[in-house]
């Protein structure tokens, strides 16, 4: 049979040393705007579809803007999020690793004096499957 040696508590200098050497987990997510207009299925036709069909899909947009006679509405919706890991000795950084998702993306509609739609246009659609992990 072994003898077994006794479990000693640690110490306050090993903690603080360890502290010294330790290092920190960060995650950031960060979301503006709606993202409907980027999951929306939206069945316009220039001349026909009006302002109040426009909203009802949509919702009010980011912006608002009167250009001449023409009225321009702007959606915008970002979603970013990151994970940082990050180990210091000392106060200095020794070692950091990064990993993130990206969406941007941008819808403008252009109607005309009788807030008819003239036309539309949106950024590329980005991967909708990091919008269902958004939330």
């Amino acid at each position: 049979m072994t003898a077994r040696s006794p479990r000693r508590a640690a110490s306050p200098a090993a903690l603080a040393l360890l502290a010294a050497l330790g290092g920190g987990c960060t995650l950031t997510t960060e979301w503006r705007g709606d993202e409907r207009f980027v999951v929306a299925e939206v069945d316009w036709t220039p001349g026909e579809t009006t302002l109040v069909q426009v909203l009802a899909d949509l919702g009010p947009p980011d912006r608002i803007h009167r250009v001449g006679r023409d009225l321009w509405l702007s959606y915008q919706f970002r979603y970013h999020q990151s994970s940082t890991l990050l180990l210091s000795a000392y106060g200095m950084k020794v070692f950091r690793s990064r990993a993130g998702e990206d969406v941007d993306a941008t819808l403008f509609v252009v109607l005309d004096e009788r807030d008819r739609l003239l036309h539309y246009g949106r950024s590329e659609l980005p991967d909708t499957s990091i919008l269902s992990t958004a939330y």
